[in-house]
């Protein structure tokens, strides 16, 4: 077995990679991606053939401050329990920062195995979920104003000091619509925010929700998501949000589960969890400590 580094794929082992990862995922019964734009890939090769990879994010700091990375690894079924992780582990280690955070399906024995060798904690789990639409009847559409909520809509701007990227803006009353890219926009109201991406054959895909500070807790949040949902559901959809947010049928996102209130609203909004990722994390200095 040859251990090799790249800090990008060729064509030929980015097919090899997605093979292999789709291998994995029949045996498991497991849905992972297949992790083509990574920092950096530890591969182990066979008779010119992937049966082994380690995938590195490089994703910033840990709460506590330290600096992390984020691993998806994934052994041929076939070469399992013949130390192909643990080396590639070992091999790549010298690049890795301080703490190695490990995203998994809970279920599959040999990846609780290797956990349980690595002696990692479980930090939490990141919920995806989604929701399906139905297109409202033609009308007035999203514009109904929610009085109560929406009091003064002459000064619902943008909060202040914000600028649009390239000054595209488009107003749905007491909303605004910001064009960030042919793919992805930006929807802000006096309260709150999100960015929407179109993600495939008619699915959305919502992220960056926030409710503004001295807004929360206070129904602002429910409201909104109210209103992003009609505008999606709109038979004007395409007039408002574009070409590539017509004839949506359904919004995904992602969530912690650490985030109570956003598990909240998504729930109270009409989405439902549809798989979950649980996130283990090692010290590198734990395994490693001569690196």
């Amino acid at each position: 077995m040859e251990t090799v580094y790249r800090d990008c794929l060729s064509d030929r082992e980015a097919s090899q990679l997605k093979e292999l990862v789709e291998s994995c995922n029949l045996h498991d019964g497991t849905v992972y991606s297949t992790p083509q734009d990574a920092d950096a890939y530890a591969l182990a090769v066979r008779e010119g053939r992937i049966i082994g990879a380690v995938c590195v994010y490089r994703i910033g700091s840990t709460k506590d401050g330290k600096e992390a990375d984020e691993l998806y690894c994934f052994t041929d079924p076939l070469f399992r329990r013949q130390a192909v992780f643990s080396s590639l582990l070992s091999y790549i280690s010298p690049i890795l920062r301080d703490v190695l955070v490990f995203p998994v399906y809970e279920g599959p024995e040999d990846t609780a195995g290797a956990l349980k060798a690595l002696s990692a904690e479980k930090d939490h789990d990141e919920h995806f979920m989604e929701r399906k639409l139905e297109k409202a009847a033609d009308g007035p559409g999203p514009n109904r104003a929610a009085d109560e909520l929406y009091p003064d809509k002459a000064s619902d701007a943008l909060p202040s000091g914000r600028e649009c990227p390239n000054g595209d803006v488009k107003s749905d009353r007491d909303i605004k619509i910001e064009v960030l890219s042919e793919s992805d926009l930006l929807i802000s109201s006096r309260f709150c925010e999100c960015s929407l991406m179109s993600y495939g054959e008619a699915t959305v895909y919502l992220y960056g929700m926030l409710t503004y500070a001295k807004y929360q807790g206070k129904g602002y949040g429910s409201e909104f998501m109210r209103r992003v949902i009609a505008l999606l559901s709109s038979p004007k959809a395409e007039t408002v949000l574009g070409k590539n947010f017509s004839n949506v049928e359904r919004i995904i996102l992602q969530v912690s589960s650490e985030n109570i209130p956003a598990l909240k609203l998504y729930k109270k909004s009409g989405f439902h969890i549809s798989e979950s990722l649980s996130f283990y994390n090692i010290k590198k200095k734990d395994h490693f400590p001569k690196v």
